[in-house]
């Protein structure tokens, strides 16, 4: 009974989000839906820019029930029950004390049994959230999962790269351009990590780490930043996600404020 009283909750918190975030933002720009996989079981990997939304957000909008894991020491009663309906793991940090790590086996093997189950995942691979456009590296922890996951399923896992590209980390009414890259397949280095396990590990997440950099606007934090963050203002929320990708060169992005500062101009004449 406890179950199905969880499962309506779920679903009646999963539409009201999925309105919520169409009315929070001006306007919601999905790319490359066509690289979703028609079943599970596959892991979102996604970038973390801004706190608890990001999770909302790709979960929300998933077509199938996807859980997450957050910070252990939000999971205390009568908390725990209500996250736990909306699909949320706790994960434990060194913070949280060493003795409390040896709890993250558990929490892996529940993962294992998900994606067994062909249901979804998202994990956070850079760790914790940061405001930049750019991707931080990414943690191994994701490939952990995945490779470890897929040692003992039969059923091949995908991870799909996912990017949040907001125009307003804070406030609503702004565009949020969201990304899904091409699926990688965890098979595909399965013989790698039966090998050499550490190979295998950074081999995935290498790999990750460039499919989560196909998905961003601006994938890489260089000496032309500073400029090319400036794309996300309000008069470029019309342009599709490859129009905003292809201003990340500092050249056709000054180019582009040039003409935007001439039609300003004449717009004021006339």
């Amino acid at each position: 009974m406890e179950k199905i009283i969880k499962n309506i909750i779920y679903k009646l918190v999963k539409t009201g989000a999925n309105v919520t975030l169409w009315l929070y933002f001006r306007g919601i720009e999905k790319s490359g839906l066509e690289n979703l996989p028609k079943e599970g079981p596959y892991i979102y990997a996604v970038n973390h820019q801004n706190a608890f939304l990001d999770a909302v957000i790709v979960g929300a909008l998933s077509k199938v029930p996807t859980y997450f894991m957050t910070r252990s020491d939000v999971f205390k009663p009568p908390f725990d029950w209500i996250l736990d309906t909306l699909k949320m793991m706790p994960i434990y940090r060194i913070r949280d004390g060493y003795s409390t790590l040896q709890k993250n086996e558990d929490v892996f093997d529940t993962c294992r049994k998900l994606l067994e189950s062909k249901q979804g995942l998202l994990i956070f691979p850079e760790g914790n959230h940061g405001l930049d456009y750019y991707l931080r590296p990414l943690t191994k922890g994701m490939a952990r999962i995945a490779l470890q996951a897929q040692e003992k399923i039969s059923s091949s896992i995908t991870v799909i790269p996912v990017g949040l590209n907001y125009f307003d980390h804070f406030n609503s009414g702004n565009k949020l351009v969201i990304k899904y890259g091409i699926p990688i397949s965890v098979n595909d280095y399965m013989s790698r990590y039966k090998e050499h396990p550490q190979k295998g590990l950074r081999g995935i997440t290498k790999d990750v780490s460039q499919g989560m950099k196909t998905t961003l606007i601006i994938p890489d934090n260089d000496e032309d930043y500073h400029i090319q963050k400036r794309i996300f203002s309000r008069r470029n929320e019309a342009l599709s996600f490859d129009q905003l990708h292809s201003l990340k060169h500092k050249s056709s992005y000054t180019q582009v404020e040039k003409n935007y500062t001439i039609l300003g101009y004449l717009g004021e004449l006339i």
